[in-house]
């Protein structure tokens, strides 16, 4: 694709949209998840993070493992058509001092109907306690594989809070830590010039199964 708007860009070149997932959908049950979130960037004299969007739905397939599928409106709105879909396993059970460890694996595709198809990769991990079986704070780190360019990385610290069958979830991330930025034609909040600072908040709802 030779043009993209700028949502679009901001979202293949960091892997927004999505926040850090600490468990996977338990066996058997329908998670539906929205997410909204991306890099703070600097307009018109104001501070606001990328309203980048993520809906879909995951499915627990096994007692660790799930697989999900999500569409991504933001982009839509100027004609790009975004699917990503993935799965989340957790390696590691919480064991005392021991932290959860979930893994992520996702499959990105965008394409403006009109000069081609962009595919991307994502694989994350997730380190996370779960405190009162309703609060889950964590840390992840993350990276984007591109077809056309080096590997991009991001880490993330944040907490889910569990309601029932309900999750809410937030997270600061710092996007492309490794990148300088001071060039730049969006003026990113970043550290040190480097990266991008971001926001991501999301949420879901449960069916079937237990809590």
């Amino acid at each position: 694709m030779r043009l993209f708007p700028v949502a679009a860009l901001c979202c293949l070149a960091l892997a927004c949209g999505h926040g850090s997932r600490v468990r996977p959908t338990p066996r058997d049950q329908v998670a539906v998840e929205a997410e909204l979130g991306g890099p703070l960037v600097k307009v018109a004299g104001m501070v606001i993070p990328v309203p980048l969007t993520a809906v879909g739905a995951s499915y627990g397939i096994a007692d660790r493992f799930d697989v999900s599928a999500h569409l991504h409106p933001t982009q839509a709105l100027f004609g790009v058509g975004g699917l990503d879909v993935g799965s989340n396993f957790l390696a590691i059970e919480p064991d005392g001092a021991v932290p959860a460890l979930n893994l992520t694996g996702r499959l990105y595709g965008f394409t403006d109907f009109k000069t081609g198809f962009s595919p991307f990769l994502e694989a994350g991990a997730t380190a996370s306690y779960r405190i009162a079986n309703r609060f889950s704070p964590f840390l992840n780190v993350s990276t984007l594989v591109q077809t056309n360019a080096a590997p991009l990385l991001a880490v993330g610290v944040g907490s889910e809070v569990r309601v029932g069958m309900s999750a809410v979830q937030a997270e600061l991330r710092w996007f492309s830590p490794n990148r300088n930025t001071t060039y730049n034609a969006a003026e990113w909040q970043s550290v040190g010039q480097q990266g991008a600072l971001g926001i991501l908040v999301g949420g879901r709802v449960n069916f079937g199964g237990t809590p």
